[in-house]
């Protein structure tokens, strides 16, 4: 029984022994002090995420993500390694190791994406960046689907490329590379709001049910490195809307909305179909906020925020006579646009 015992532990003391003599030949094996064993020694790239817009002094980190689709291209552009991560925790101390050979390499992030897109699917070796393309998908001929306040984000490593010098002079080799996330959705919530001239007029003949507002695009897809992909089409967003007595409220969640010099803004009366205001949502609203704010000493960059608060104010052209322009809009504070009325007693 003794003796038993101790050749239990004679097996158990072994082990770790074994194990370590094993490790310690794969290690010698990569060393470069053995040239002849280099050749399939691994070797990859620590990827690390983060995120920091213009506007930013520091970085911050996303946490915890539903979906991470990372790319890694050569200096040919060439698809070298993809992944796709279920639930990662974008933290400071995350990383993400991708195996890859002897080479020069810039990576590539989205995160979040869901059903609602279509992400082409690359074969390493055979797709280059130019084949890598985004697109939200359509939930009717001339209608997008809702994210309904999802968020997405995309980035890339930069210019400068990591290396892996090569494998049968060094053998393993771990570099490290870093992705800024930044996010490409936005939300746009618009009030459209009725005047006191409409309210307490004689007989009141409106209601915020009888005014709609659409948004309209033609950058629902995007290349391997975030830039619009523009299209002849431009389809409608779908919006979430809810009403007060005096108000309809919509909120838009748009795809790369800060670049969007094409992006149309519809103001409607529904009861008559008139056109009430039609711009550029870019263009026509948002620039004129950038002037307005430095006009009055303040600072407004839409390029670091994501949530847009627009104002349409609706107005009676003359006291009851029932016929309504709108008459003012506002982003955030500034009041952009106006409408020159003469109201009658």
């Amino acid at each position: 029984m003794f003796q038993l015992l101790n050749t239990t532990k004679m097996k158990f003391s072994l082990r770790p022994a074994a194990c370590l003599c094993v490790l310690g030949f794969f290690m010698a094996s990569c060393n470069d002090l053995f040239h002849d064993d280099l050749a399939d020694c691994p070797q990859g790239v620590y990827v690390k995420f983060y995120s920091k817009n213009i506007c930013a002094e520091d970085s911050s980190y996303l946490g915890d993500v539903d979906r991470l689709h990372l790319f890694a291209f050569d200096d040919n552009g060439v698809l070298a390694g993809q992944t796709m991560l279920k639930k990662p925790q974008l933290t400071k101390d995350y990383e993400y190791l991708m195996p890859l050979k002897s080479g020069k390499y810039e990576f590539m992030a989205w995160v979040n994406l869901d059903d609602n897109f279509e992400l082409q699917e690359g074969k390493p070796g055979l797709t280059t960046k130019k084949d890598i393309f985004l697109s939200l998908k359509k939930k009717a001929p001339m209608l997008l689907r809702s994210l309904d306040g999802q968020k997405i984000w995309q980035g890339g490593s930069g210019r400068n490329f990591v290396e892996l010098p090569e494998v049968s002079e060094v053998g393993s080799f771990y570099n490290h590379a870093a992705v800024n996330l930044l996010e490409k959705t936005s939300r746009i919530n618009i009030t459209i709001e009725l005047d006191e001239s409409i309210l307490k007029s004689k007989a009141r003949k409106a209601e915020p049910k009888d005014f709609g507002i659409e948004i309209k695009s033609n950058r629902y897809a995007a290349d391997y490195a975030g830039n619009a992909d523009l299209k002849k089409e431009h389809y409608q967003y779908p919006a979430q809307i809810r009403y007060t007595e005096k108000s309809a409220f919509a909120t838009f969640t748009l795809k790369d909305f800060q670049t969007d010099h094409e992006g149309i803004i519809t103001l409607k009366n529904l009861k008559t179909g008139d056109v009430m205001w039609n711009g550029s949502l870019y263009g026509s609203i948002l620039q004129e906020a950038v002037k307005k704010a430095a006009e009055s000493g303040e600072h407004f960059n839409f390029n670091c925020q994501n949530d847009f608060q627009v104002k349409f104010k609706i107005r009676d052209k003359c006291a009851n006579c029932y016929d309504y322009v709108c008459w003012a809009i506002f982003v955030e504070d500034w009041q952009v646009h106006s409408y020159s009325l003469e109201l009658g007693d």
